[in-house]
């Protein structure tokens, strides 16, 4: 029977390499992406000297805020150009310009060899990876939504956050390895360099797959039938500003919960909670494997009860558990961390899970690259990128360790906030998210 199963799913979709490759350029993608996040106290270390650890690592999470503040821009140009040229062009280039900068990034000379242009060149580098995640990610789970099946819709999109995570994990699990294996002060010398190496090549090779990608059906169906507009961008601002006001709100949660639980969490570990750079990153790994686990499972359950029921349990869920969860971390007991962690990512998991089909279904065709790409953007550029340094910041005024629950919470009343907007407004009362929707 299951076999059955799945040969239907090969049978229903011509795109089934496409599909494949698909997720294998995001994987690849985010593993490039990532690496900035969690080597953050070896790269303040290199780059951002400062008698203060606090103010070197604040800088370095400022760096890696900025490549996010590029995304939004990164929405608008690759969105325009997908929704007028197709898919296929927009992420054809997009993972090209995130694994150079990769490659450039490995081979960067330090502060202490070349002084603050070291930096500088650092900071050229991560704008230009924000700048093309910026039409990647979101554009991704676009196309993966599109060529699904149709009773595979929720479960095909939603995997593209699984490559995101197995990405991110690939690059955990190198970063823990050759910390294990390296004395600190090698890997300050050259083991940092080998996981940006890879991460280009690893890019590259992403882009070689993609030489494969088939347009989707309903793109070319609107492309026929002459549906498409010169100017999408304006399109969407012009008629669809409230849906796209609505498509923020809803990307909070999963913004900061994200990054926070999967990029932030081992530097918080390192920093604040006093665990070894190997421990936490060893916990960070696990958080992300129950992650690739949990986030087809919410997918099947939203095909049953509806991706904004979903959502509204994770919402919820978040706003209720997020601060007690960070009120009682432990210092020396990694494992009682993971398991008050585990509830958080059961609730991150679903999000991950139905929101990719959520937006996608939520905007018209002729729009909906650019729609997506804005509004995931904007969530994940001043919610999410931004978390590791502001949680950094207001940690180091306060001295309150809480204070990555009481920002999950916040991001998920902004979501609750979107989701009773949906609830409540008679402009979308007859809108209904259906994953059966050809």
């Amino acid at each position: 029977m299951l076999k059955n199963h799945f040969s239907s799913v090969t049978e229903a979709s011509p795109y089934t390499k496409s599909l494949i490759a698909g997720m294998l350029g995001v994987m690849m993608e985010w593993y490039d992406y990532g690496l900035f996040g969690y080597l953050a106290p070896i790269l303040a270390e290199l780059f951002f000297p400062s008698k203060h650890k606090w103010v070197s690592l604040l800088q370095a999470f400022m760096v890696f805020a900025m490549g996010f503040m590029l995304r939004p821009l990164g929405g608008f140009i690759f969105g325009s150009l997908a929704d007028r040229c197709g898919r296929v062009v927009a992420l054809r280039a997009t993972i090209l310009l995130i694994s150079l900068p990769s490659l450039m990034i490995a081979c960067l000379p330090t502060f202490a060899m070349i002084g603050w242009m070291a930096t500088v060149l650092l900071i050229v580098l991560r704008l230009l990876q924000g700048l093309s995640v910026g039409g990647e990610f979101a554009g991704s789970m676009v196309y993966l939504t599109e060529i699904s099946p149709p009773r595979f819709r929720i479960l095909f999109s939603g995997l593209a956050n699984n490559a995101s995570n197995i990405g991110v994990l690939m690059g955990v699990g190198i970063c823990t390895l050759l910390s294990v294996n390296l004395s600190h002060e090698m890997f300050l010398k050259i083991g940092w360099r080998v996981p940006f190496i890879l991460g280009g090549f690893l890019g590259l090779l992403g882009y070689y797959l993609r030489k494969n990608f088939i347009e989707s059906d309903v793109f070319l169906q609107i492309q026929k039938d002459k549906h498409l507009h010169a100017k999408p961008v304006s399109v969407l601002f012009k008629k669809y500003l409230h849906r796209l006001i609505i498509g923020i709100l809803l990307s909070c949660m999963g913004a900061c919960s994200i990054y926070t639980l999967t990029t932030y969490i081992s530097t918080y570990l390192q920093v604040v909670k006093h665990y070894s750079l190997s421990v936490a990153l060893s916990l960070q790994s696990l958080l992300l494997i129950l992650t690739l686990l949990l986030v087809p499972i919410a997918s099947l359950l939203a095909n049953q009860f509806g991706q904004i029921r979903m959502l509204q349990i994770a919402t919820l869920g978040m706003m209720s558990y997020a601060l007690f969860a960070f009120l009682h971390l432990p210092e020396n007991n990694i494992v009682m961390v993971g398991i008050i962690l585990l509830p958080l990512i059961v609730f991150v998991s679903i999000e991950q899970g139905v929101m990719p089909s959520t937006l996608t279904e939520f905007f018209p065709v002729a729009i909906r690259y650019s729609a997506v790409s804005i509004a995931y953007n904007v969530s994940y550029a001043y919610v999410g990128g931004t978390a590791p340094m502001y949680i950094t910041w207001l940690i180091n005024r306060t001295h309150a360790a809480e204070m990555p629950g009481i920002c999950i919470m916040a991001a998920s009343a902004m979501t609750a906030l979107g989701l009773i907007i949906m609830r409540f407004d008679r402009r979308l009362v007859q809108h209904r998210l259906n994953p059966r929707l050809a």
